[in-house]
């Protein structure tokens, strides 16, 4: 499978797997953020960002996309910060938070 289909694969998993949550619901708790500020922003725009601004586009895209609101934003922003990617922060974000909770997800199982 090629590096495009397999994204755009793990793309729709997670998607589906986690899209619960109204734009409108997850706007208004971050109204300096914009609805599309995630899925346009470059990785230039991340690096140059301040902590505030990379919090609250984390908050944000974890709303919009995953809806797991217990999960910090801090913990994408410091994946975001050390991934050393150049693709857009939206493309990094889903690679990102499918890392974080395969991670939880292994250290809650039991071993075999």
């Amino acid at each position: 499978m090629n590096t495009g289909a397999s994204n755009l694969r793990r793309t729709v998993i997670l998607l589906v797997a986690c899209f619960q949550v109204s734009v409108a619901v997850a706007t208004e708790r971050s109204p300096d953020i914009g609805v599309t500020d995630v899925l346009y922003a470059s990785a230039l725009d991340w690096q140059q960002s301040t902590a505030e601004r990379k919090s609250a586009l984390s908050a944000a895209f974890m709303r919009i996309f995953c809806t797991d609101i217990r999960m910090p934003a801090e913990r994408l922003v410091a994946c975001l910060d050390t991934d050393g990617k150049r693709e857009p922060v939206f493309e990094r974000a889903i690679a990102c938070s499918a890392a974080i909770v395969r991670s939880d997800l292994s250290a809650t199982s039991l071993p075999p």
